[in-house]
């Protein structure tokens, strides 16, 4: 039977570099590991499964549950950037793989994803944020914000100008220290002004009913 080589190739963490040698009628190959072991393993192990680590790197990542923490998230925002670019059936597909947003093929790769997260300040209390809403999923498209800074970023946030300056409507009523629910119900419910909804003194019953539309 003529032996298929397996140099370059990948199985879960360990990379195949070349022939090491032989094990009765076993053909071992050299391979390295994620975490810089070498280490000989049989290609049947390989091919079946079998061995996908050195065994030092799983040891070490049992050891360590913050890297096993980030890893589980990191994974789980790669997923859900392709599931809603790719996915069809995903609720929000159309806002994304429906208006043409994409991820670039080299976080199809989770290591290089992970590598340019932690590069770029990834942390646990961020999300991933592209910077230009038109663009897709890619390093120099992408940067990690908190939460309210993502929001006030939505494309779908309405920006207001007020005595010459522009800014969405959350960020006035912060400024403004103006509750939000009140404004959208002067303005969405009876059709005012954004300024005259910003300036008109707060009665209390309008903002109880205001409160409880929005509870």
């Amino acid at each position: 039977m003529q032996l298929v080589d397996l140099t370059g190739q990948r199985f879960g963490s360990l990379t195949v570099v070349g022939i090491a040698g032989h094990k009765g009628k076993k053909v071992l190959w050299h391979c390295i590991c994620d975490c810089g072991t070498e280490k000989d393993v049989a290609g049947s192990n390989l091919k079946s499964g079998h061995t996908k680590t050195c065994g030092r790197s799983l040891h070490r990542t049992r050891l360590d549950p913050q890297e096993k923490a980030t890893n589980k998230r990191l994974r789980s925002i790669l997923s859900g950037m392709i599931d809603r670019c790719e996915n069809e059936n995903s609720p929000i597909y159309e806002y994304y793989g429906g208006k043409g947003i994409t991820v670039c093929e080299q976080w199809r790769d989770f290591n290089e994803f992970k590598s340019w997260a932690l590069r770029n300040g990834y942390s646990y209390e961020l999300t991933i944020e592209r910077i230009d809403n038109g663009k897709g999923y890619e390093p120099s498209n992408c940067t990690w914000a908190t939460r309210k800074e993502q929001a006030n970023n939505r494309s779908s946030n309405r920006l207001v100008t007020y005595n010459g300056k522009t800014q969405n409507v959350t960020q006035w009523c912060e400024e403004l220290g103006i509750d939000p629910r009140l404004v959208w119900c002067r303005v969405g419910k009876h059709g005012w002004s954004y300024e005259r909804a910003f300036t008109e003194p707060k009665h209390r019953t309008e903002k109880q009913k205001c409160q409880s539309l929005s509870s």
